[in-house]
């Protein structure tokens, strides 16, 4: 099943190569879609982010308290991102940080409209998966309330990201 073709977006954004074609899987994976191809994404700085045939994605990576908000991970035009961060989430390969920044470029990138960029954005860094050696999760004392008056704040300002990231930390009392 195609889910989405190639997008080409300005290089602020970065870029997508390839297009999503998956299959959805049964049984205890029922969820999961598994690549039938891969697919990259290349941040504005250059770096490239790989997803190789055979990846099971699940979505879950976005935190489920959005998805009444803005859909579910498999539809919108923050798919392809969705795609990558959760591949990401999984594997665990690049920080945290770095992983969940890239989901922002990414879904501005697929077409995503600033503000509910940016709204994913802080319910994903506040919320989302979060991985280290010796890690201490700074974010784990932040509410859901809190995380709700994040995301209002976020889709009402015109916060950069640097900015979105000290608003969420300031939550945790960072």
């Amino acid at each position: 099943m195609a889910l989405s073709s190639c997008v080409s977006t300005p290089e602020t954004y970065g870029h997508f190569d390839g297009t999503i074609q998956s299959e959805w899987l049964s049984g205890d994976k029922a969820r999961k879609m598994k690549l039938l191809q891969g697919i990259s994404y290349t941040d504005p700085v250059g770096k490239e982010w790989d997803v190789p045939a055979g990846a099971e994605v699940d979505g879950a990576s976005i935190p489920r308290m959005l998805w009444s908000v803005i859909g579910s991970p498999f539809v919108g035009n923050y798919r392809n991102a969705s795609v990558v961060h959760d591949y990401y989430c999984d594997t665990r390969s690049e920080s945290w940080q770095d992983t969940h920044r890239m989901f922002y470029h990414a879904c501005l990138a697929n077409g995503t409209p600033l503000k509910q960029a940016k709204i994913m954005f802080v319910a994903v860094f506040a919320k989302g998966p979060r991985w280290g050696y010796g890690f201490n999760d700074p974010l784990a004392g932040v509410s859901d309330a809190e995380v709700e008056e994040l995301m209002q704040w976020a889709g009402e300002n015109d916060a950069s990201l640097e900015d979105m990231e000290q608003q969420v930390l300031s939550k945790a009392g960072q």
